[in-house]
C-alpha cells in the first residue's frame, strides 16, 4: 500500500499558476490527498491572481 501525503495549497498554486510540474511529479510514489479546504483556498487564490491581472494591479484587496 501506498504511503499517504496531503497536498497544501501553496504546492498546487506553484503547479498551476507557475507550472512547476516537477513537484507533483514527486509524489507520484505517494496516494495524494487534498482536503476540500485545500481546493478552495486554492481557487480562491486563483481567482484573485486572475483578477488582479485584469486591473493590473498588485493589490487587489485595496478595491475592497
Amino acid at each position: 500500500m501506498k504511503d499517504s501525503c496531503v497536498v497544501d495549497s501553496s504546492v498546487l498554486i506553484k503547479v498551476l499558476l507557475e507550472n512547476r510540474v516537477e513537484l507533483m511529479k514527486k509524489l507520484k510514489d505517494y496516494k495524494i490527498c487534498i482536503p476540500v479546504n485545500v481546493l478552495e483556498e486554492t481557487f480562491f487564490k486563483i481567482i484573485i491572481q486572475i483578477c488582479s491581472d485584469i486591473l493590473k494591479t498588485e493589490r487587489f484587496f485595496e478595491f475592497f
